[in-house]
């Protein structure tokens, strides 16, 4: 089971616990707000762009197709951690940062994916990704425009699954499979 096939249930114990904080009119601590924002992430989407342009027109052998794979979704991967943090700490105002941050993210991914050289076996994989990760993104923008903590845990609990196209793509490039959710 992946991290993003528990978001319904993370929406619900969200409200649940944006109610209970209501309920109780909970003091603000003037606390700053979580930063969701890994440090690494120009430093990684930098290195995805990097192996985007040193493989373009080529076409990749299983292996070099692999390693591009492995560059291309680590940006989205990071800030995915960054939406795992904003989950675990209830932070919704993060959640809708985040959110925007990977819709921008997954249309870039998907952008780069298709201008990829992919070997032939995972050419159908790609393209059923690119799929996905456009499909994705209207989830991704209604979190981020959401107006208040209701609609934001509402909408995140409307987040499609995900699909079994990159789990397809990583075993056809003999990288580790993480299981689709």
């Amino acid at each position: 089971m992946s991290r993003r096939s528990l978001v319904p249930a993370a929406a619900v114990v969200l409200g649940g616990v944006l109610g209970l904080a209501l309920t109780a009119c909970a003091v603000s601590t003037g606390a700053a707000p979580v930063d969701v924002t890994p440090a690494p992430l120009v430093e990684v989407t930098q290195r995805a762009e990097e192996a985007v342009e040193e493989t373009r027109g080529t076409v990749l052998s299983l292996e070099a197709a692999g390693d591009l794979y492995l560059a291309l979704v680590e940006p989205t991967n990071v800030m995915l951690d960054g939406f795992d943090t904003a989950v675990a700490t209830s932070d919704m105002a993060a959640l809708r940062e985040v959110s925007g941050d990977l819709a921008q993210g997954y249309g870039e991914l998907a952008t780069a994916l298709e201008e990829a050289a992919w070997p032939v076996e995972a050419e159908a994989g790609v393209a059923a990704l690119v799929l996905e990760l456009e499909g994705e993104i209207p989830a991704w923008e209604a979190i981020a425009e959401a107006e208040g903590d209701d609609e934001t845990a509402t909408r995140l609990a409307e987040l499609p699954p995900t699909g079994p196209a990159a789990a397809e793509i990583r075993s056809v490039l003999g990288l580790d499979v993480v299981p689709a959710g």
